[in-house]
Formats: structure tokens, C-alpha cells, sequence
């Protein structure tokens, strides 16, 4: 039997590397499989942290538009999970990722626009 920390360890790396499954045995239910569980709530997490980008980043989703956006979110998300229990504190690192991500190498503003936003987001909480 697996000990607290190992379950969470094990949830999180499936939850956050695509293609990492989960023991069959972890999530026990007669419903659904446990990898079936696990796509539903890795969708849940992605579009609720999709989300929260999009607001503390708006300027940039106008700028990028909203399909570039989603696509880059979800790289960055799985590049960089959350870390804190406070949704305020994510999205730190978009910049960052931005001024790396090969996609968005054309738009050298990008990053330092992601960078004021992030100001404007910490200023405001």
C-alpha cells in the first residue's frame, strides 16, 4: 500500500505528464476506470488554470488571440504546475516561458508585456 505522500506524488506526475497513467488500484470505483477518472480531472485542472491566466494576462490574449493562448497555457502548465494553494499566486513564470517558447519567438513585446501584467497583478492582491 502506497503511503500518503507516494498517492500524492503518484496522482500529481499522472495528473501533469501526459501519458503517465495511474495505478488501477490507486482509484478504486466500479463506474469508471481510474485512467477515465483521471482525464476528467486533468481537464478540470487545465481549464480552471487556463482560466486563471486569462484573466491575470488579458492584454496578452488579446495580443496572441485566444486559440495561441489556450495552446501556450497548456504548454506552460504542464511546464509549470502550480505550486501554492493560492490560484493568485500562479502564472508567475508566463513571462518567462513566453521569452522561451518557440512559437511566440516572433513577438518580442510579448514577454515584457506578460511582465507588466504580472506587476499589475501582484500590485492589485
Amino acid at each position: 500500500m502506497l503511503s500518503l505522500y507516494e498517492l500524492q506524488k503518484t496522482f500529481a506526475d499522472a495528473l501533469f505528464e501526459s501519458g503517465k497513467g495511474i495505478p488501477e488500484d490507486v482509484i478504486v470505483s466500479d463506474a469508471f476506470p481510474a485512467s477515465r477518472r483521471l482525464r476528467i480531472y486533468h481537464n478540470n485542472v487545465f481549464t480552471s488554470l487556463t482560466e486563471a491566466l486569462r484573466h491575470i494576462y488579458p492584454v496578452v490574449v488579446r495580443l496572441v488571440g485566444e486559440p495561441f493562448f489556450a495552446y501556450a497555457a497548456h504548454h506552460y502548465i504542464g511546464q509549470y504546475p502550480s505550486r501554492s494553494g493560492n490560484l493568485h499566486d500562479f502564472g508567475e513564470f508566463l513571462p518567462q516561458f513566453l521569452a522561451e517558447f518557440p512559437p511566440a519567438t516572433g513577438l518580442s513585446y510579448l514577454p515584457d508585456m506578460a511582465r507588466l501584467e504580472w506587476a499589475r497583478h501582484q500590485a492589485f492582491h
